[in-house]
């Protein structure tokens, strides 16, 4: 991955980025404008541009698109936005025996669709926290009012809580739950607007497809429609000058299918393992091993751990 930044483009605060990276399963390139004071209003504004090729088990997707957001603060410690997406895809190389959900997008299709948030952050540092919370809610809907191909509505909550012993240990809470529904009668949820949880931002020590809900008729995973997990974490800042943390960690959580499951507690996963995170002057790191304690969505019994690698900073 590379990225560039010019962070007073003109000498007015604006920020100008470009960000790439490409991987065995997916190429991504973006590009960013932000200008954090409309007309020397609270009011900001983000544009940003982009292209992403994946390569997904049953089909690959190619999609050009562009997101447009507007933000205001509301006092000191919170802020809300309001953004519209649009973005033309297509889904090809599709297997033959891929599941009904995947088959309805089959081809070109147009995506336009328009997000809500609000976020409250009252963490006392940006990184390393040791008292405070952040709390979000976030909204997505595309359907028959945005003229776009895709149907559904995304909401997502989000809670984190920090407490610190003392400024190098850390006890760190966090939770998430959302869900995704239609919006147009019987139109499927496009399976990539559905929930893949799992590794470094969810329950750690799985993978996505470890578990996924399945087709009843293919057995392919289908992600869901219905999700909500806790992190539970010790932060151990063994080398302030450096940003140096040792977190040893606990994930759990249910990810399931309603039309498969009407208890969301039929599906309940859990992890325990230790992550590394390093302030280095590349940029956040994050190194962790997670063990999974419950069986995959198949049924098949963890053999080993998961040993998984980020940039960026950590939830």
């Amino acid at each position: 991955m590379a990225s560039v930044t010019e962070n007073n483009l003109f000498g007015r605060g604006y920020t100008l980025g470009l960000t790439g990276y490409t991987s065995a399963s997916e190429q991504y390139l973006e590009a960013s404008f932000v200008n954090p004071r409309v007309f020397d209003t609270y009011w900001g504004f983000s544009l940003n541009p982009y292209g992403i090729e994946e390569e997904w088990t049953y089909f690959d997707k190619r999609s050009v698109g562009v997101r447009a957001t507007l933000f205001h603060p509301i006092g000191e410690y919170t802020r809300a936005s309001i953004g519209y997406r649009f973005e033309r895809y297509n889904l090809y190389n599709m297997s033959n025996d891929a599941s009904r959900i995947i088959r309805e997008y089959k081809g070109k299709h147009w995506s336009s669709t328009v997000t809500g948030s609000i976020v409250r952050d009252t963490t006392n540092k940006a990184y390393f926290a040791t008292s405070g919370t952040k709390v979000s809610l976030s909204m997505e809907y595309g359907g028959p009012w945005t003229f776009g191909d895709d149907s559904f509505f995304k909401p997502i909550l989000e809670a984190g809580f920090y407490y610190g012993l003392n400024d190098t240990n850390i006890l760190h809470v966090r939770g998430r739950v959302g869900g995704v529904f239609k919006t147009d009668g019987d139109k499927m949820v496009p399976v990539f607007e559905r929930f893949w949880i799992g590794g470094m931002n969810s329950i750690r020590g799985y993978d996505h497809d470890d578990i996924s809900p399945r087709d009843t008729l293919t057995n392919e995973t289908i992600g869901s429609d219905r999700m909500g997990y806790v992190n539970l974490e010790y932060i151990w800042v063994v080398k302030p000058e450096i940003g140096l943390a040792l977190v040893p960690f606990y994930d759990v959580g249910f990810n399931t299918d309603s039309d498969q499951h009407s208890e969301m507690t039929e599906k309940v996963f859990a992890s325990t393992g230790l992550e590394v995170r390093w302030r280095s002057p590349m940029g956040d790191l994050r190194f962790a091993y997670g063990y999974p304690l419950s069986k995959f969505s198949n049924g098949e019994k963890p053999s080993s751990g998961r040993f998984e690698f980020s940039m960026g900073q950590p939830f």
